[in-house]
C-alpha cells in the first residue's frame, strides 16, 4: 500500500509537473502572443507615421510646384502686360511722331503755297523735307528735289 501511495504521490506529482508545464507554456505562448501583438501595433504605428511623413512631403513638395507655377504664371502675365504695354507706347509714340511729321509738313505747305511753289508741296513730303533741312541743302541737292525751279537758282 506504501508502494501505491508513493505511486499515486508520484502520478499526482508527474500530473502537477504536467499542469505547471502546460500553464507555463500556455504563458509563455500568451507572452509570445502579447509580444508578437505589440511588435505588430509599433510596426503599424511605425508605418503609418512614415506614411504621414510621406504624405507630408507630398503635399509640401505640390505646394511648392504650385507656388512655382503660380509664380512663373504671374511673370509671364506681367511680362505680357509689360510688351503689351511697351507696344501701346510704341504705337502712341509712332502716332504722335506721324501727327507731328503731318503737322511739319502741314506748316511747310503753307510756306511753300505762299512762297508760289505749290506745285512741290507733294515732291517735298514724298522726300520727307522740311524746311528746317532747307538750309543744309546743296545746290545740286535742291535742283534734283525740284529740277523746273533750278533756272532761278542759277540766277542767283
Amino acid at each position: 500500500m506504501q508502494a501505491e501511495a508513493e505511486r499515486q504521490k508520484k502520478e499526482a506529482d508527474a500530473e502537477a509537473q504536467r499542469t505547471r508545464l502546460a500553464d507555463e507554456a500556455e504563458r509563455k505562448r500568451a507572452l509570445d502572443q502579447a509580444a508578437k501583438a505589440a511588435a505588430a501595433e509599433r510596426k503599424r504605428k511605425a508605418d503609418e507615421a512614415e506614411r504621414k511623413k510621406q504624405a507630408d512631403e507630398a503635399k509640401r513638395v505640390a505646394e511648392e510646384q504650385a507656388a512655382k507655377a503660380e509664380a512663373e504664371r504671374k511673370r509671364q502675365a506681367d511680362e505680357a502686360e509689360h510688351k503689351r504695354l511697351a507696344e501701346e507706347a510704341n504705337r502712341q509714340a509712332a502716332a504722335a511722331a506721324e501727327a507731328a511729321q503731318q503737322a511739319q509738313f502741314a506748316a511747310d505747305a503753307v510756306v511753300l503755297f505762299s512762297l508760289g511753289l505749290s506745285v512741290y508741296i507733294a515732291k517735298f513730303a514724298a522726300e520727307k523735307v522740311t524746311l528746317d533741312l532747307l538750309p543744309t541743302l546743296s545746290v545740286s541737292d535742291f535742283r534734283a528735289l525740284v529740277p523746273p525751279v533750278s533756272h532761278l537758282l542759277s540766277r542767283s
